[in-house]
């Protein structure tokens, strides 16, 4: 005891068995958030034309937006 030894043994915790005992949801983040349609180039070229027509508008949108890649 005067040397400041202890029987008492320290636990490590296996960064593992504590990675599986937490849960991650995303519950609550995206509250009142919506994700854009991000179009690529590619998409946009392969809609047959009456596919371009029901989603011009958003394309039109996204181009504006920068939300074509």
């Amino acid at each position: 005891m005067d040397k400041g030894i202890t029987a008492k043994k320290e636990t490590k915790v296996n960064l593992k068995d504590a990675a599986k005992s937490v849960t991650a949801t995303n519950k609550g983040n995206n509250i009142g958030t919506t994700q854009k349609k991000v179009w690529t180039v590619q998409e946009i070229q392969r809609l047959k034309p009456s596919e371009f027509v029901k989603y011009e508008k958003d394309i039109d949108l996204a181009r504006r937006e920068g939300r074509i890649k």
